[in-house]
């Protein structure tokens, strides 16, 4: 029997690393800029790194997700108080961290986060000893920590994730 006709749409097609086929990607559109979403259960990205696919959560071993969730997380504070310090300039910087701002959803909106930021992982080292230097990463910002990341859909960005995974 024949597999039946498919047309994708706004997809892009990725190639090589550990991948037998190509992959087809539907990347989400925000900003005239791809992105994807990076779940800890995302098999064919993991499939494309060489990640173990014999683990039921691939990206869950190396702790990069984890990173990347902390990293958008932490920027998002750090806005949402470089914020609103700004609207109180002579308000005490250290008795307002941004990891205690109490309703960070409200505050996220009411203080106007970008929707798409910027956030740099640390320089590091890979285990076969090759060494990735600081790199900035865009993402989109959201108002809750959630157990995902959408990041930008770019060779950099595919490089980076290949690296580092």
């Amino acid at each position: 029997m024949h597999a039946p006709l498919k047309i994708i749409r706004n997809a892009t097609l990725v190639e090589g690393g550990h991948l037998a086929q190509p992959w087809v990607v539907e990347p989400k559109i925000i900003e005239n800029k791809e992105f994807i979403v990076l779940l800890a259960g995302d098999r064919k990205l993991a499939r494309a790194c060489g990640l173990d696919m014999n683990l039921r959560v691939p990206w869950s071993w190396n702790g990069l997700l984890d990173t990347l969730i902390r990293l958008r997380d932490d920027h998002v504070d750090d806005l949402i108080h470089k914020s609103i310090l700004a609207k109180d300039p002579e308000g005490d910087a250290d008795c307002t961290p941004a990891k205690l701002i109490s309703g960070r959803a409200k505050a996220y909106h009411g203080e106007n986060v970008p929707q798409i930021i910027t956030v740099e992982h640390p320089a590091f080292t890979t285990d076969v000893g090759d060494r990735v230097p600081l790199t900035k990463l865009q993402m989109i910002s959201t108002p809750k920590g959630v157990a995902a990341v959408t990041i930008g859909f770019e060779e950099a960005t595919v490089k980076f994730l290949f690296l580092a995974a």
